[in-house]
């Protein structure tokens, strides 16, 4: 059981490291010694760098994510019509109620 949890909390920093090691590479903010040495940081100290590292982001994170000029009513309305037009198939609500008859006598039939 120990050794579980234990691979669980390396495999959950090793991906902390990782999507840092990604933001911090697509990053526009900082320049290449700045980037190496941040690097360095995250891997050489696991936990903590990657945590520092995500928290100076995190404004620049939150700009790629929700660019400015698109709010969220905006996306919503977008989805929604998106969604709606992919869901209306042409029929209405009420053809799904319908039972369709067979023709035939209503019989057990022999």
């Amino acid at each position: 059981m120990a050794e579980t949890i234990l691979f669980l909390f390396i495999g959950l920093v090793v991906y902390l490291n990782i999507v840092a090691t990604y933001h911090l590479n697509q990053s526009e903010l900082y320049s290449l010694g700045q980037k190496r040495a941040q690097f360095f940081l995250i891997w050489l100290i696991p936990l903590v760098g990657a945590s520092l590292v995500i928290m100076m982001l995190m404004e620049e994170i939150k700009a790629k994510r929700h660019p400015k000029g698109q709010t969220f009513i905006m996306r919503f309305l977008m989805l929604s019509f998106i969604f709606a037009d992919a869901s209306s198939n042409g029929s209405s609500p009420s053809d799904s109620n319908k039972v369709e008859s067979t023709g035939g006598d209503g019989g057990g039939g022999d």
